[in-house]
């Protein structure tokens, strides 16, 4: 039954039209294809009457049994509200009910239904689903209802169903709805975690035609980029060509974060070699991010590129990668480069790069990046950009004592959430007790103590950030807090709903 109904045995558009001209004027068919059965009431979907509101009372109120009720009503206007409802509650339980309008005689209710049914996360909704899929929709008549269902199939079905799904090759150019459904499928199959080669082959190929339909090729795109598991060195050079070529930045984006997610050669050398020449700052974004994962040596000169780039977008990514991936033998290189780096938000991601990855043996650089940190956060009248040298400040443990200076004078709210960010920051350090040696334990209870301090200040996003870090996994404040009314007038001094 999947094989039949998903495998695309369609009867090509131009040929049907040729054997329905030719039977027509034979007298073996009328002339027309009659048009399909209309609905003896159309949907009213500005209604807004008591029923509809009734509707959207048990909706909210997640009173199935009385949603349920709605679908068999006469009007196809309610039908539709309650087929909405169901589509939004998205229960199992719904399957049974929703099952017989498949086969109502409005069109948009049953496309309605197909959605509804994929809303519920239920298996037991696909046979019904491949019963009413019409294979043999030569003319189209049924697209948009067989595309809601191959879409459908990709939230319920099985690896049979995605199998079957993505070795459908027969859908040409005028079979736009199919080739969105199928693709919508394949990325939700996907989004399920279910990969097959042939579904990646086949987005590949989606994403590098020009021609197919604009949402198909979304859809491909984004299948590509986020799909786990799927394997793609063997469609690289597909893939890097359309980078090429492409001439839509929305898809040359989603192109690069599919390059980008591959480890091999090909990947890297084309991303570095048309970082220069891309256009839209997105794309040079998602291509640094892809260069991230290939070693240093071979992306330094990319990344210092990025640094100067002129959109400070771009900067600001090349200074969170060079995090990740430099070499921290090099942070006096890379401190006088931040100190000539024009644009002044990459300049304050640099700085704060630099706090995190200068080792200890390096106590002059490290002294003096801490130095300018301290310059910059005093000299900038800007209380954002002063926010990430708060945070610069937090990838130092020992900025402790000036953070909580910094908290207790700070006048505007963005600045002490930022502080206690920062603070939080060392608080979470896995290598906490390292740096802070015979230390550690003092510190974690001044900690603690200012972070009851700051819980009990009111300011609703330093309490917010003061009590995550309370919250420690390993749950290191368990012994050094006190139960006390501290966080229960907190809470009653909440303002809802903005805290």
């Amino acid at each position: 039954m999947t094989g039949r109904l998903l495998s695309g045995m369609r009867i090509s558009t131009r040929w049907m039209v040729v054997i329905t001209t030719l039977a027509g004027a034979m007298g073996m068919m009328p002339g027309c294809i009659p048009a399909e059965k209309q609905s003896a009431r159309t949907i009213r979907k500005e209604a807004d009457d008591a029923r509809v509101h009734a509707i959207r009372r048990q909706e909210d109120r997640r009173e199935l049994d009385s949603l349920y009720q709605w679908l068999a009503h006469e009007d196809p206007t309610y039908r539709y509200f309650a087929l909405r409802a169901l589509v939004s509650v998205g229960d199992s339980t719904a399957v049974e009910p929703l099952l017989p309008l498949l086969k109502d005689e409005d069109p948009e209710i049953r496309r309605w239904t197909v959605f509804a049914l994929g809303q519920t996360e239920s298996p037991q909704a696909v046979p019904g689903l491949l019963e009413v899929f019409d294979p043999w929709d030569s003319l189209g008549y049924s697209a948009a209802l067989n595309a809601e269902i191959l879409e459908a199939v990709g939230k319920l079905g099985d690896a049979s169903h995605l199998h079957a799904m993505a070795t459908v090759k027969t859908y040409d150019e005028a079979d736009t709805l199919y080739r969105i459904g199928q693709a919508k499928g394949l990325f939700y199959f996907a989004r399920r975690g279910m990969a097959d080669p042939e579904a990646t082959a086949r987005m590949a190929a989606v994403l590098a035609d020009e021609n197919a339909p604009r949402e198909a090729r979304f859809y491909a795109g984004h299948y590509l980029a986020k799909a786990p598991d799927i394997r793609l060195d063997t469609l690289m050079l597909e893939m890097v060509n359309a980078l090429r070529s492409e001439p839509d930045p929305d898809f040359r984006l989603v192109l690069a974060l599919a390059v980008g997610r591959s480890t091999n050669a090909l990947a890297k050398s084309s991303l570095i070699g048309l970082f220069p020449l891309e256009k839209d700052y997105r794309v040079r974004v998602a291509m640094l991010r892809g260069l991230a994962l290939h070693d240093f040596a071979s992306i330094r000169e990319t990344l210092i590129k990025g640094l100067h780039d002129t959109s400070y977008h771009v900067g600001v990514v090349a200074a969170e990668i060079l995090t990740k991936v430099v070499d921290p033998k090099e942070s006096p290189e890379w401190l006088t480069m931040a100190r000539t780096i024009k644009d002044p938000w990459v300049k304050a991601h640099l700085y704060q790069a630099l706090s995190r990855f200068c080792p200890v043996f390096l106590p002059a650089t490290r002294t003096a990046i801490q130095q300018d940190i301290r310059h910059h956060l005093a000299s900038s009248g800007d209380p954002f950009l002063k926010g990430v040298y708060l945070r610069a400040l937090g990838k130092f443990g020992w900025n402790v004592g000036i953070l909580r200076e910094e908290w207790s004078r700070a006048r505007h709210p963005y600045l002490r959430t930022s502080a206690m960010e920062a603070l939080k920051d060392i608080s979470d350090r896995p290598d906490f007790q390292v740096v802070f040696g015979q230390s550690a334990r003092s510190i974690r209870r001044n900690l603690a103590d200012f972070f009851m301090q700051v819980i009990a200040s009111g300011d609703a996003g330093s309490v917010a950030t003061a009590s995550l870090a309370l919250r420690h996994s390993s749950g290191v404040y368990r012994d050094l807090v006190r139960a006390d009314s501290t966080f229960r007038k907190a809470l009653e001094a909440c303002t809802l709903p903005q805290e």
